[in-house]
């Protein structure tokens, strides 16, 4: 009966050591290993230049807009103060 208990002690051990690498093989191919993503930070040179390039595309465009929307909103000022002027 003692030979038999070991047998399973150690055919459950077995069998517990076997699923935690299953498990641990499992979540590491679920780790997404995209360029750029947290878990891979090392992007191409390229790659930064284009998300830049974007960036400040949109940045000028921004800027444009809010010069005129500051060069209306200076010409209101100037005929609101030539009305009080009066």
């Amino acid at each position: 009966m003692t030979g038999r208990k070991g047998l399973i002690w150690v055919a459950l051990l077995v069998g517990m050591l076997l699923l935690l690498w299953i498990g641990t093989a499992a979540q590491a191919d679920s780790i997404d290993t995209t360029p750029g993503s947290y878990n891979d930070p090392v992007v191409a040179q390229s790659y930064v230049e284009k998300a830049v390039e974007e960036n400040v595309e949109q940045l000028k465009k921004e800027i444009e807009n809010l010069q005129a929307r500051l060069q209306a909103l200076a010409e209101e000022v100037a005929r609101l103060e030539a009305l009080v002027g009066r």
